[in-house]
């Protein structure tokens, strides 16, 4: 484990999500207010024919041809561009009603960002605290382990040159044995806070990292 207290702040998926669905309405306001205007439309018609008969074709019955291809052929084109505008004033009204609704939506949906982001908040100081006193812990039970069993050799040493009793030797087992098993309590305090972090932070990369 590192010895120091990760302190990344990631935006958590839960707040990506409420912050999505605020986004999401305040488009629809948008989208809403839109519907004020009038709807402009752009067309155009374009259209070609052909002609078996020439021009002079009132004056000479016979001036026509009997072929299917320069009967088909286009001769004569038209065409037309225009523009539209609708414009329909009763929208006005049934619009404005549905952005108020929305609106409301909007601030809804605020409101319920805050009160979960103020929860999150919580569960991320709570975490914090709690992992900043692991690792208090986790750096100080080395320091316990080790003086716990220099006191053990000294009594040891002791006992076998016949200048203390057996009871001492036993107690100073007992305060090593239980040193140890202090410090391996700590290391899984640390382990348990960071991944209370990482659930709080909803980002698990800096539990998964340790490994």
């Amino acid at each position: 484990l590192r010895k120091e207290i990760p302190t990344q702040d990631t935006l958590n998926p839960i707040r990506r999500y409420f912050r999505s669905r605020i986004n999401y309405s305040n488009e629809q306001v948008k989208l809403f207010r839109k519907e004020y205007w009038p709807a402009f439309s752009l067309f155009s018609v374009f259209q070609t024919r052909g002609s078996g008969f020439n021009a002079n074709y009132a004056t000479d019955q016979t001036s026509f041809s009997q072929s299917y291809l320069e009967g088909i052929a286009p001769a004569r084109q038209n065409y037309l561009i225009g523009t539209g505008v609708t414009w329909n004033l009763t929208t006005i009204a049934r619009s404005s009603k549905k952005v108020s609704a929305q609106k409301l939506i909007s601030e809804g949906l605020q409101e319920e960002y805050k009160a979960t982001d103020l929860e999150l908040r919580t569960r991320e100081n709570a975490a914090n605290a709690r992992l900043e006193y692991a690792m208090q812990n986790y750096l100080e039970a080395p320091k316990q382990v080790a003086a716990a069993a220099q006191a053990f050799l000294q009594r040891t040493t002791l006992y076998n040159n016949g200048l203390t009793d057996l009871t001492d030797v036993t107690t100073a087992l007992y305060v090593l044995n239980r040193a140890e098993t202090d410090r391996d309590i700590a290391y899984n305090n640390v382990w348990q806070a960071l991944l209370m972090k990482a659930a709080a932070t909803g980002d698990f990369d800096m539990f998964l990292n340790e490994f």
